[in-house]
This record gives structure tokens, C-alpha cells and sequence, in this order.
């Protein structure tokens, strides 16, 4: 885990400090991270991974016949 540290200057007082914590905090992507961990994905059924294989074995044919006859575009 990211740890966000900052020491208080002379002369800052405490609303700079929170201000600096805070754009520090922001800038180390910590939040974004802690709130993506907060719902764990869900598994794909397996009829869904069949389906995908499917489209991908059908697209992958279709392009190799479309390169065979030249009208891929590159």
C-alpha cells in the first residue's frame, strides 16, 4: 500500500497542510484503487466463454478469408 506523508513546514498552517495531504492523496491514486477493490468481479459462466471463443473463432475465420481474397485493410 501507498503511504501519503507530509510534515508540516514553518510558517503552514494547518488548512495548507490539509490542503497540500489532500493533492498529494489525489495525485497517489490511492482512492481509485481502494474503491475498485470494493466489489469483487463476478466469474464468466461457461456458456458465456463458449460464446466468446465462438465469435472469436468466427471473426479470426473471417479475417483470414477476407486477407486470402486482399480486402483487409492494414
Amino acid at each position: 500500500m501507498i503511504n501519503v506523508k507530509i510534515t508540516k513546514k514553518d510558517g503552514e498552517n494547518a488548512i495548507m497542510v490539509l490542503r497540500n495531504f489532500s493533492t498529494r492523496f489525489k495525485r497517489s491514486g490511492i482512492l481509485p484503487k481502494v474503491k475498485g477493490e470494493k466489489f469483487e468481479s463476478r466469474k464468466l459462466s461457461s456458456f458465456f466463454r463458449k460464446k466468446q471463443a465462438l465469435r472469436k473463432i468466427e471473426k479470426t475465420a473471417k479475417n483470414k478469408r477476407l486477407d486470402k481474397l486482399g480486402k483487409l485493410k492494414r
